[in-house]
């Protein structure tokens, strides 16, 4: 009897914990079965073997979340997302419906829709951009080209160089080519240095063409011997002439100094600057001041006024007697291009020009020439508050557009009136790039804590709309200069909701700054669909979990190219 009573409890209670068991394996080997075919990226046979899982097994988790992900790889975002509904799926299936949202940009008969997903997937810095990055290299549009190149640079893997070296023989576009050439040095494929060297000898080639090739070269090159530097200063090229001067000072080659110096006098000017430029940077330590004067003074007294310029400089840092003097005579030119280019070139020229600017600073009637001389003063710690004077002044008063100049292959960053063109690769550009010239003036007056840089800063953010995507942040705001993230963030509590958006928008881009999060969400249902983009890209530069799961809502938008952004910056976000 109780071994019958036995058999009845083992029946009752035993056999259907069996049966779960033997369901479970059965869940457990269609899970397996979805995820092979993923692995050998078979999706339609994932998406069927789900379809008949969820079937079986219509509360599995587990199963939902497969279904989801073979919806969102065979490229039904659209559906995955809507079956999902309300849940937050897991990090993982996140992660694929993003990409695969991605995927679908980079699929799209619009450039603007395969840009956003190029420069998108770049962001994220994630080995799958690369090949993204790969397809853009042979987009139809040479805008995606372009940027494809831009953004080769910042991931420099080996199949990039590959393919930018492969497809460089067929691009037609100008600028285009200009990007590649850059590309070359950025990443330093040296195959490409023959070529680079055609370019730089040619006399077919535009002036920028060799100068970006020249640059490329000395990126490429571990190190250089004097032999080589030798056969390039006397080479009948200019181009290659100018690369030996460039490759000389970048690389302190001792043994060509009596060359560097015969070039002070070559007939092409570019040659000469080159001379000078390394003259200053290195061959001044190498070479006696009174072997050097009686050369520099030819060049003080050169035609061109970026030769004499650069050589007012080689002498005021040398000590010259007659530095002042020249220094003096361009500071005071009638062209006001030669004055603000001397006002740069004496800014560089550190302690040893300090007392000419301060006596230049109360004679000068150009606010730009002060300007110029107010960066150097400051950089040398001389006169702070009259500095800041000047430099709030010029903001105050300025008018037209501004930019950094750095022309004619000199080593000083000239603050004048910008002649840039429209650039269709940085939306606002040339505009994008004054915005950036007052932020950073704004930076030097809140580095000395000046009251008057949070006025500034209110002032340019009511009149001036954050218009710059993700990529003008990558391409303008990489050399810094920008006000501390404290000077901002006053504004996140200001009355005026459009300033406050405007200074979230700044503090994400600029600072990643979490503060920033809760004013930029809640602006999004009232921007319109420009702010929208800025407003996503920002929130995949602060990089914080907590936007998941609004940037998942975002993801059912009708537009592709808000789906887009989004699904880049929850990629982001995931990835921090």
């Amino acid at each position: 009897m109780r071994i019958i009573r036995f058999f009845q409890l083992f029946i009752v209670f035993a056999v259907p914990f069996l049966f779960v068991a033997e369901e479970t394996i059965q869940e457990e080997q269609i899970l397996r079965h979805i995820h092979d075919h993923m692995i050998i990226k078979d999706y339609s046979c994932a998406l069927r073997e789900a379809e008949e899982g969820l079937c079986l097994y219509q509360n599995s988790d587990k199963m939902k979340e497969a279904y989801a992900e073979a919806l969102a790889k065979t490229g039904k975002n659209g559906e995955a997302i809507l079956f999902l509904q309300q849940n937050m799926p897991s990090r993982a299936l996140l992660e694929t419906i993003a990409w695969s949202v991605l995927k679908e940009g980079r699929l799209s008969s619009q450039y603007a829709v395969r840009l956003s997903s190029l420069i998108g997937s770049a962001l994220t810095n994630d080995a799958k951009a690369i090949e993204f990055l790969l397809s853009a290299l042979d987009d139809s549009s040479a805008i995606v080209r372009s940027v494809a190149v831009q953004l080769s640079m910042h991931y420099g893997d080996c199949i990039l160089q590959e393919k930018l070296a492969h497809v460089f023989e067929k691009e037609k576009v100008f600028w285009v080519r200009m990007e590649m050439l850059r590309a070359f040095g950025q990443m330093r494929v040296k195959k490409m240095a023959s070529y680079l060297t055609e370019i730089a000898a040619s006399d077919e080639k535009t002036f920028e063409e060799k100068a970006l090739a020249i640059h490329s070269l000395v990126n490429i090159y571990d190190k250089a011997k004097s032999e080589e530097v030798l056969a390039l200063t006397q080479s009948p090229k200019a181009g290659l002439r100018q690369f030996g001067c460039q490759l000389a000072a970048h690389f302190e080659v001792k043994g060509v100094k009596h060359q560097i110096c015969q070039l002070l006098q070559d007939p092409r000017p570019d040659v000469r600057i080159a001379a000078l430029n390394a003259l200053g940077l290195y061959f001044r330590f190498e070479l006696k001041k009174e072997d050097v004067f009686p050369l520099l003074e030819q060049s003080l007294a050169d035609r061109m006024p970026s030769v004499a310029i650069t050589a007012a400089w080689v002498a005021m840092i040398l000590q010259h007697p007659k530095a002042e003097a020249f220094f003096q005579h361009w500071l005071l030119h009638p062209i006001e291009k030669n004055r603000r280019l001397a006002a740069a070139a004496l800014a560089k020229s550190g302690s040893f020009g300090v007392v000419l600017a301060q006596k230049m600073l109360r004679r000068t009637e150009d606010p730009c020439v002060a300007a110029n001389l107010a960066l150097g003063l400051l950089g040398q710690r001389v006169e702070v508050k009259k500095c800041c004077e000047i430099l709030f002044d010029f903001l105050r008063n300025k008018n037209g557009l501004w930019s950094w100049d750095e022309k004619e292959g000199t080593l000083f960053q000239v603050l004048s009136h910008s002649d840039l063109r429209h650039d269709e690769l940085i939306p606002y550009y040339p505009e994008a790039e004054d915005a950036m010239v007052t932020l950073r003036l704004l930076s030097f007056l809140a580095i000395e804590e000046d009251d008057r840089a949070l006025e500034g800063l209110k002032r340019f953010l009511s009149h001036k709309h954050w218009g710059m995507s993700a990529l003008a942040a990558i391409t303008l705001l990489q050399e810094g200069g920008v006000p501390e993230a404290q000077l901002v963030r006053k504004l996140l509590q200001d009355p005026d909701c459009n300033l406050r958006c405007q200074a979230a928008l700044a503090l994400a881009f600029l600072a990643k700054d979490r503060s920033a999060l809760p004013i930029l969400i809640e602006a999004y249902q009232k921007a319109d669909y420009e702010l929208k983009e800025r407003i996503l890209e920002a929130l995949g530069q602060i990089g914080s979990e907590e936007s998941l799961p609004f940037l998942f809502q975002i993801l059912k938008e009708p537009f592709l190219q808000l789906r887009v952004i989004a699904a880049s910056s929850l990629i982001q976000c995931l990835n921090r």
